[in-house]
């Protein structure tokens, strides 16, 4: 009985075996996102997010003397976008004598091919925004004195290394700066073309000699990376380019700065971006921040700052690292004031002139034993609202107005005080900068291309009133038209890159002037 009951069990067991078996056989392989993996000659990290990191030979003894890092890669029945080549990936493989980096790939990280002795052809792709620091030292290219140019080393659009000291102009059409290019170099003047986009981590840190920086009109910087400019003492100051710039961490950590003007569009002052800056007193902020990170100004002896918004802009911003206690703080809604004492019948102006459309402020503070009755604010179309406010005495209204003279009368038991005040057409707040526009050679052998003005000019701050355009320089197979600003690429222009040079203005209004002629250039590629 015993043996029958053992006999079934076992019967039972070798068909369930069977059974998940077969379930075995046509079930898909599961793949693992988040791991590292071999696929073909390669060690990859395979994220959830949809990209893949190159992490070094699948091998570790490899014999190949040509490498390249493809764009994407299958694992699974999924394609992965290859995003990076990852930290001392390929260090010292001495095999290695060709490298070719596929478009689409952002970053090579620091010592990536550092040792690669045999490693003399290298060919990077357009996409990258960042190079880390010594990621091509001590290769064949890199030990190549031909491959340098007056003591700097170029790889295509991208500046690896440069160990010179005095003056230097970075080539026009670099787009990106490496992580410690000149980190320690004794430089003492940088000039920066517009073509280039990013400035790496510690590429100028401790150049104790750098006292002047000069960006390229029509710069287009969106990025100057942590620490860029640590330790640069002689540096008292610097002009950064009006384009939306991102700062990195510590970027001007212990420089000479008195003072610096931040460009619009920022939107966060980062960790010890000005930390240990001890001359730095005056800052100029503008209204885009909305993010001061802890530390940003420590351990400086900041007095002024120079607001671009309102008040109620500057209480918003977030983080832990808005200076407190300075000595002067203005808001660009707050510049102009009246201020009135009608015990002594006395009226001071902090400014004769308020441009239109900014808050005018009115403060008046009564005498002891004044019976204050009110104030009257009189403009150009009559009576104008006013908001009004009480304090210990202290009153105070605010409005807007129109360009005109405006006269407030402030009343009082016994005596009555009347200012007037001018109110002007303000300046034109028009800014533009140039962009890159590409058109198809194939298309443009046919028939005439056009393009809206927004495709080669972006507007910062748009202007008041309507804009003209006019051309100063660049190809006669590119116009523009005056009126709508829209160019014009006539069919048989070459394949190449143009710039082409425009005064852009804006005619004002009643509350606003006309503008400058501001000078924009934008490029046209024909490929």
């Amino acid at each position: 009985m015993k043996t029958n009951k053992r006999t079934y069990l076992f019967a039972v067991l070798a068909v369930l075996l069977m059974a998940f078996a077969v379930v075995l056989s046509g079930a898909e392989t599961v793949y693992a996102e988040g791991s590292w993996q071999n696929i073909g000659a390669l060690k990859y990290w395979i994220d959830s997010d949809g990209t893949a990191v190159v992490c070094g030979w699948a091998e570790e003894n490899n014999s190949r003397t040509e490498l390249t890092i493809p764009a994407s890669v299958e694992y699974g029945s999924k394609s992965y976008k290859v995003t990076a080549i990852e930290w001392k990936a390929f260090t010292n493989d001495t095999i290695i004598t060709k490298l070719t980096v596929g478009e689409g790939i952002q970053k090579i990280s620091s010592g990536a091919f550092e040792g690669c002795t045999s490693l003399e052809h290298i060919t990077l792709p357009d996409t990258l925004t960042s190079i880390g620091d010594g990621a091509f030292g001590g290769t064949a290219y890199y030990n190549d004195s031909d491959n340098w140019e007056s003591g700097v080393l170029y790889i295509g659009n991208y500046l690896i290394k440069g160990e010179l000291g005095d003056k230097y102009t970075v080539n026009d059409g670099t787009k990106l700066i490496a992580d410690g290019a000149f980190k320690g170099a004794r430089l003492s003047e940088i000039m920066i073309p517009a073509s280039v986009e990013r400035i790496g981590k510690q590429a100028f840190d401790h150049c104790r000699n750098l006292s002047r920086v000069t960006f390229e009109a029509g710069s287009c910087l969106k990025y100057i990376g942590g620490n860029a400019f640590n330790s640069c003492h002689s540096l008292f100051s610097i002009n950064l380019p009006e384009s939306e710039v991102e700062i990195g961490n510590g970027a001007f950590d212990s420089t000479g700065f008195t003072s610096i003007v931040l460009p619009e569009g920022l939107e966060c002052i980062r960790e010890g971006t000005f930390s240990d800056c001890t001359n730095l007193t005056e800052v100029t902020i503008p209204s885009t921040v909305k993010v001061i990170e802890e530390g940003a100004f420590n351990n400086t002896p900041l007095s002024t700052i120079h607001f671009g918004g309102s008040s109620s802009q500057w209480d918003a911003i977030t983080g832990n690292g808005k200076p407190t206690n300075v000595e002067s703080m203005d808001f660009a809604t707050q510049k102009y004031k009246i201020n009135v004492n009608p015990g002594n019948a006395f009226v001071a102006l902090d400014k004769n002139r308020a441009p239109a459309d900014d808050e005018v402020i009115v403060t008046c503070r009564t005498h002891p034993g004044y019976n204050y009755k009110g104030v009257t604010v009189t403009g150009p179309a009559g009576e104008i609202r006013y908001d009004e406010s009480e304090s210990d005495g202290l009153y105070k209204f605010s409005f807007t107005m129109p360009a005109g003279e405006v006269t407030v009368t402030v009343q009082t038991e016994p005596i009555t005080v009347e200012v007037s005040h001018k109110i002007t057409k303000a300046a034109n707040p028009l800014k533009i900068k140039g962009k890159t526009a590409t058109i198809k050679y194939s298309k443009l052998k046919k028939k005439n291309r056009k393009l809206a003005v927004k495709k080669v000019i972006k507007v910062v701050k748009k202007g008041k009133g309507k804009l003209t355009y006019k051309k100063v320089s660049g190809s006669k197979k590119i116009t523009i038209n005056t009126k709508t600003g829209k160019v014009t690429v006539k069919k048989g222009l070459k394949k190449g890159k143009y710039k082409v040079k425009v005064k852009v203005k804006a005619a004002g209004n009643k509350n606003y002037k006309a503008s400058k002629a501001k000078k924009v250039t934008f490029t046209i590629v024909v490929k």
